[in-house]
Order: structure tokens, then C-alpha cells, then sequence
């Protein structure tokens, strides 16, 4: 899960787009938020130069769940395909990109879960711990326990013993994810995108990353994220904004 976080985090050669938040303020509407109609998530060198663009196009079922994610970066696109079970749960997600296909597939008993990787032999299997809203989780070789805080965020991962992520929330306003399952972003984290770094239910008020800590500052409209950046404590400098569109 670490290389997962830190590939998105990468000094890329090259920009997508450039954008900056101005560009976009006109778009968001003085209106009751709930689901987002894209996201555009660029990220900087260590000197500060913006080094690439990725922008997520969502669309979404009856009940506000997530039906499909169209993502856009350097590397061309991916159109990723979220099915539901009959209580609602992430049942399968597709992702393809030209002619490659990447599935999950998810099943579940009670609150536990199991999830299979096409391609890969060993499935993950997922055991919750009610007594601190956390899952155990382990494919025999990588394994870990995830946590959740308040409103169901995800806020901790710890892996091989050592705590590689974790952030805190604010409650007071609504996240990328606010109308999701607390699984999803996690879940999607298996296609190489990181949403469970950036995308929450709620917006976070600080992050701590592989021992590096970041400065959270989030601009909201009627209770819900339009753009926030991350600054490296340390250096001062951005290292990731994005902006939300509605």
C-alpha cells in the first residue's frame, strides 16, 4: 500500500494540463452540494513546478453511488466500471485502459470481505474489528490493519508495523466521497490511484505521510470541498491541489 501512495507522489516529466483554481470558480454552483462532476488533481515538484494533471469525471446511479470513473492523466485514460450488490456494497469494479482490463471482485460475509484481483492468485481478505471501526487486512504476503475515525473517514494505515499514513478530519465539510461507502476509496487504492490518499468523506485537516507531514488548507462552499492544497511542513512548498467541480 506505501508504493501505492508514493507512486502518485512521484516527480512526473511531464504536465497534462496546467490549471489553476480560478480558472474553474465560475463552474461551482451556490447551490446544495452532494456529488461531484470532476476533480482535477495536480501535483508539483519538490521545487514547486507543476509536474502533472489527472482529472477524474464521475458519474453516478439512482441512490448517488458511484457508477463510473473516467480518469485522464499523462498515460492516456482509464474508464473504471463500480458495481453494487443488493445491500449496496461494492460487489466488482472494472477498469480498463486500451486493451487492458483490471477487475475486482468483492464478496462479503457479514462485515467481513474478500477481494480478488484478476490476474493475481492470492486473494485480500478484510476482517473488521467493531471494537475500533478498523479491518485486519492480508493477501499471505502484504497485510496491515486500516482504520476509521469519525463519520466512517478512513485515518490511519498500518503497515508492517509501522504506521505509513494518517490524517485527520473535518466534519464540517463534505468530501469528494461524502456520499460513498467508507470502503470505496480504499477499495479503488488497488488500481494504482491513490484516492484513498486525496478522496474522503470528509475534507482533511492534516495528513502524515511515510514520517513527512503535510499543511492541509481547504476552501468549501455551502458545507462542501471545492479546493484544497497540501504543503510539505517542512519546505513550505505544494506538492498537490485540487479542485472540485460540481
Amino acid at each position: 500500500m506505501k508504493n501505492i501512495i508514493s507512486s502518485l507522489l512521484l516527480v512526473s516529466l511531464f504536465a497534462l494540463v496546467a490549471c489553476s483554481k480560478n480558472d474553474d470558480d465560475a463552474t461551482i454552483n451556490d447551490v446544495t452540494i452532494r456529488n461531484p462532476k470532476k476533480v482535477i488533481l495536480n501535483t508539483y515538484s519538490n521545487q514547486g513546478n507543476l509536474t502533472n494533471t489527472v482529472l477524474y469525471e464521475f458519474s453516478y446511479n439512482e441512490k448517488s453511488l458511484l457508477s463510473t470513473v473516467k480518469i485522464t492523466d499523462v498515460d492516456g485514460v482509464k474508464n473504471r466500471t463500480i458495481n453494487y450488490n443488493s445491500e449496496d456494497r461494492i460487489s466488482q469494479i472494472t477498469q480498463t485502459s486500451g486493451n487492458n482490463a483490471k477487475i475486482l471482485t468483492v464478496t462479503y460475509t457479514g462485515e467481513n470481505a474478500t477481494l480478488s484481483i484478476s490476474g493475481e492468485t492470492n486473494p485480500y481478505l478484510f476482517t473488521y474489528s467493531s471494537s475500533n471501526n478498523s479491518y485486519d487486512y492480508s493477501n499471505g504476503t502484504d497485510n496491515g490493519t486500516f482504520f476509521f475515525g469519525e463519520n466512517d473517514n478512513l485515518i490511519e494505515i498500518i503497515s508492517e508495523n509501522a504506521s505509513i499514513f494518517s490524517k485527520s478530519v473535518t466534519t464540517e465539510i463534505k468530501g469528494i466521497y461524502a456520499n460513498q461507502n467508507k470502503l470505496t476509496a480504499f477499495f479503488f487504492s488497488f488500481l494504482n490511484n491513490g484516492e484513498f490518499l486525496f478522496f474522503d468523506r470528509n475534507a482533511m485537516s492534516t495528513l502524515s505521510f511515510d514520517g513527512v507531514n503535510y499543511i492541509i488548507n481547504n476552501e468549501s462552499e455551502n458545507g462542501s470541498l471545492t479546493y484544497y492544497n497540501m504543503i510539505n511542513a517542512t519546505t513550505q512548498i505544494k506538492i498537490v491541489d485540487v479542485i472540485i467541480i460540481y
